[in-house]
């Protein structure tokens, strides 16, 4: 696959999210919560994605249910799509959960909302 990517990694996690299909590497269930959360606005910023070695990677914290707040990262390889996205969360499920989610949404949200929308991608993926 050609290195078609911008050198911005937020940029490059945007194309990339889009390119492997990131709603494929969840559940059903975890992606309507997950919207939900994003929606919900539980998401805490805090860190931009950044580029480890082939990997792009995101990290934000979550608000749960009641006081809980877990710790969510997420990566995906741009040159590997099959691969999907991998996540990793302190919540009890631990993999592929809509903490994870909400953190994908919102970042297509916010990018999307600051106006950094790519010709050739479609809203509401």
């Amino acid at each position: 696959m050609p290195d078609a990517h911008p050198s911005d990694p937020a940029l490059a996690l945007y194309h990339t999210l889009e390119n492997v299909q990131w709603q494929r590497s969840f559940d059903a269930r975890s992606l309507t919560r997950g919207q939900g959360y994003a929606r919900q606005g539980r998401v805490r910023h805090g860190t931009r994605p950044e580029q480890e070695g082939e990997m792009l990677v995101l990290r934000a914290q979550v608000d749960g249910s009641g006081r809980s707040r877990y710790l969510t990262s997420l990566a995906v390889d741009p040159h590997n799509p099959p691969m999907g996205v991998v996540s990793d969360c302190s919540c009890p499920v631990g993999r592929q959960c809509k903490h994870a989610v909400a953190v994908i949404q919102s970042f297509i949200d916010e990018l999307e909302a600051n106006g950094s929308k790519r010709p050739g991608i479609t809203a509401g993926a």
